[in-house]
């Protein structure tokens, strides 16, 4: 184990082990080169992996690698979240899901600029392919009123497909009811020019 008690460090950090931080500044990365591998010490520090499909997270004061869990595919690249899988595709494109998960939204999707949703496709046209997988949403972990789960917002074009068949999408709760309504929907079509469609799948809520 080794201390930094306080100090600025100038240079890269690369940990193998573990690192614990109790003051000091850091003007580089601190890197974590092996699975193993934790820092303790405040947020926002500069932590990062080159682990092939692994990632730096931060919980209870310690940074440490999990392997990515990757849930979506478009053009062989794949994302850890649908929503990201919507916004790296190109027009025409189709996003497979790889695995039965809940969704859950990232804090900035939004229909219009100001209503959440959990899945918001604008300016492009893309296909959602639950390739037999289930998903689900639970609307009781929001924070935020929720409008939707899908949306087409300005000049977005969307279609839910499953090419596989038994892929369905459940949601449940209660929309968070910050403004006093807690009425959502599935999916919508906000704007003139915009369209959702659904071809096959199972949707409940």
């Amino acid at each position: 184990t080794v201390i930094v008690e306080s100090g600025m460090i100038k240079g890269k950090i690369e940990v193998t082990a573990e690192l614990v931080i109790k003051s000091g500044t850091f003007t580089k990365e601190i890197e974590l080169v092996s699975k193993t591998a934790t820092v303790a010490g405040p947020a926002g520090l500069n932590v990062t992996t080159n682990i092939a499909d692994h990632k730096v997270v931060y919980e209870n004061g310690v940074y440490s690698v999990v392997a990515k869990i990757y849930v979506a595919e478009v053009n062989g690249v794949k994302y850890e979240s649908i929503q990201a899988a919507v916004d790296a595709a190109q027009s025409g494109d189709t996003i497979v899901i790889l695995k039965d998960h809940e969704i859950v939204w990232n804090g900035n999707t939004f229909i219009d600029g100001t209503m959440a949703a959990m899945v918001v496709v604008a300016n492009n046209t893309v296909t959602i392919d639950l390739n037999g997988f289930d998903l689900t949403v639970d609307a009781n972990k929001m924070t935020q009123d929720l409008y939707a789960v899908f949306a087409a917002d300005e000049n977005g074009h969307l279609t839910l497909m499953d090419s596989i068949g038994g892929g369905s999408v459940t949601a449940t709760g209660v929309a968070y009811a910050k403004s006093g309504t807690t009425a959502y929907c599935f999916m919508m079509a906000y704007e003139p020019g915009t369209s959702l469609t659904v071809e096959s799948g199972e949707y409940t809520m």
